[in-house]
């Protein structure tokens, strides 16, 4: 059976959000916010049970990389969030800054914790829940809201977007926001039923299949430049990269 759409993906979210009565509004408020992102799109038919069931094992304490990864696209400003596309995964990021020794050799980076997790319904918005961890919205409750008008953007830093606490608080919590588009979930899912590996840019969202133990050399992919040679797949995990060049393992 294909997995649903993006916009299918939107109106599970947005019919959960707005029937506070139903029993998809109390299942998706009773998780982790991230949970419940995962939930909904499992639900939605927008990733499959494997896929669902893999993220959910993921230790979020320490690496969230297979839900949102540090090489995925950055949110800079409240311009960047109206752009992201429906259906994506948002995570926002606390960074600890790196220890006094390394701060000015930048060898060291600082560890990454994810503070909070949304779905993305397109043109700033996002559906989520226990949102109040961002400076916005409940404690609980799955719930729509305006990310672009109402984050506490602070603008002029280079990774660092949002200030986790609201407007009316005098305290800091600097926070960066990256999101991972559906597709690159369903791509996974789509190259582990027909056996195949699927290589993606970082650039684009041009695909390229790419099947274990074969050598490739990645040329221009429609309109992007050309990337690294990818060496033999085999044995490179999800994330891992090879060149300029991500590899997606998803052979069992």
């Amino acid at each position: 059976m294909p997995l649903a759409s993006a916009d299918v993906l939107k109106q599970h979210a947005e019919a959960a959000a707005d029937h506070r009565d139903s029993p998809a509004f109390a299942e998706l408020s009773a998780l982790m916010c991230w949970s419940a992102v995962i939930r909904c799109a499992r639900n939605a038919g927008a990733i499959s049970s494997f896929r669902a069931e893999r993220l959910e094992r993921l230790d979020w304490k320490e690496d969230f990389a297979d839900f949102v990864s540090p090489s995925d696209t950055l949110v800079r400003h409240a311009d960047d969030m109206r752009q992201v596309p429906v259906g994506a995964f948002i995570a926002f990021i606390r960074v600890d800054p790196p220890d006094a020794w390394h701060r000015f050799l930048h060898v060291r980076k600082g560890k990454r914790h994810i503070v909070h997790a949304m779905l993305s319904l397109g043109k700033g918005w996002a559906a989520g829940n226990k949102n109040s961890s961002v400076g916005i919205g409940h404690d609980v409750g799955w719930e729509k809201l305006n990310l672009a008008e109402h984050l506490n953007w602070v603008g002029g830093e280079r990774y660092d977007a949002i200030n986790g606490y609201p407007r009316n608080v005098r305290a800091r919590l600097p926070l960066r926001i990256r999101y991972r588009k559906l597709e690159a979930f369903q791509i996974e899912d789509q190259g582990r039923r027909d056996g195949s590996t699927k290589v993606q840019t970082l650039a684009t969202d041009k695909t390229a299949v790419v099947k274990p133990g074969e050598r490739w050399q990645v040329g221009p992919l429609a309109d992007c430049v050309a990337v690294a040679a990818i060496k033999r797949t085999d044995n490179l995990r999800a994330g891992q990269r090879a060149g300029r060049v991500f590899i997606w393992h998803v052979n069992g």
